[in-house]
């Protein structure tokens, strides 16, 4: 095994997820990566870790894992490196924007797969819980995501992925819940070129179909279609090409449902505007009156949708536990998938076979 730079562990730590963590459950599984839910055994502590479904094949699947990894390390830092002593101080006005970013802790090569640990927020989207999101849990989502964009951007990246199952909810004391943004994969500098990598296409701006360049115009744009679908009362399919994904890139549009309000829709619309330099940046949606008043304020609505997921993933692994009849333990001798919270399970839909009993919320 070969360890990758880490910002947070001894460069000289040997780490093996074979031997050094319990392997609780699945939280989800993509093309590219599967995550699970894992405890460390030196510290007792429950994690994420991702691993790659393709072993590395050469120097440029080993540098475009080494990229994420320096991407996430350097935005662990909660300043922007800046000699501008007016940027300073506005940094100091948004220290805490850090915090609304999967927090990092190392990343290594095993056996040619490439691994990261990251703090468990509990993100899945292979579910849908069909809950209708309140008006001011879309304005807190909207506040918490452009917060970290806002961190993301001022460190020169673009994450170039943003979408509901790239948005992991995490219960917070003071706020209720809070939204962090993950999945670094797609990322990189601001005016680097994506080399074909686009992210989602069904949150894609459309500039891209053009120029690879990396520009923070495109996360605002994949924002404002994220906002777009959990604001929805029905369930959507977000079309990947074909005459409605044109047409959700169009002037006027899209159009969210009227009992939305006004100010929402404009939003919205600004942020997904067809001429990339006429949208808003991260930290002008951060002064709208909406997003600031629903960014300190207390979501109960997230806040219960979290401890209904929690409940259900204990009584699943009760469940488990109570049938398990070798001699391995529980959790290793059948891995359960854990039905936990990102934005992806938000998504109108009727609730699934895995699901805890909807909770329809009207605002």
């Amino acid at each position: 095994m070969r360890r990758l730079p880490s910002p947070t562990q001894d460069v000289n730590t040997v780490i093996s997820f074979s031997e050094d963590f319990e392997i609780l459950s699945s939280l989800g599984s993509g093309t590219f990566a599967d995550v699970y839910k894992v405890r460390l055994k030196s510290d007792d502590h429950l994690y994420a870790v991702k691993r790659n479904r393709r072993q590395f094949r050469g120097k440029r699947d080993r540098d475009m894992a080494l990229a994420e990894v320096q991407s996430m390390q350097q935005l662990q830092s909660v300043f922007a490196n800046t000699s501008d002593e007016n940027a300073h101080k506005a940094n100091l006005e948004k220290n805490c924007y850090s915090l609304y970013l999967l927090f990092f802790h190392r990343a290594w090569q095993e056996d040619g797969y490439f691994y990261s640990q990251t703090e468990l927020c509990s993100g899945s989207q292979l579910d849908a819980f069909g809950r209708i999101v309140p008006n001011m849990t879309a304005w807190k989502i909207c506040h918490d995501i452009s917060a970290g964009l806002s961190h993301i951007h001022s460190h020169g990246i673009v994450h170039q992925d943003i979408k509901p199952s790239n948005i992991f909810l995490v219960a917070n004391a003071r706020f209720g819940a809070m939204c962090k943004i993950g999945d670094f994969g797609m990322a990189g500098s601001i005016g680097s070129s994506g080399d074909g990598q686009e992210g989602d296409a069904r949150y894609m701006p459309p500039e891209l179909l053009t120029s690879a360049t990396r520009h923070t115009s495109s996360d605002i744009f994949s924002l404002g279609l994220t906002l777009y679908e959990i604001a929805m009362e029905e369930d959507i399919e977000m079309p990947s090409e074909g005459p409605h994904w044109h047409q959700l890139r169009s002037s006027n549009e899209p159009k969210l449902p009227s009992c939305r309000g006004d100010n929402l829709q404009l939003l919205l619309q600004s942020m997904t505007n067809p001429d990339e330099t006429r949208r808003p940046t991260a930290d002008t949606i951060l002064e709208n009156e909406n997003v600031n008043i629903a960014g300190h304020d207390v979501d109960t609505f997230l806040q219960d949708y979290i401890k209904d997921v929690e409940e259900y993933d204990r009584k699943e692994e009760i469940r488990l536990a109570e049938h398990q009849t070798n001699e391995q333990t529980p959790r290793n001798g059948q891995r359960s998938t854990v039905r936990s919270p990102s934005l992806n399970m938000l998504i109108p839909a009727p609730p699934t076979l895995f699901s805890p009993p909807a909770k329809f919320i009207q605002s």
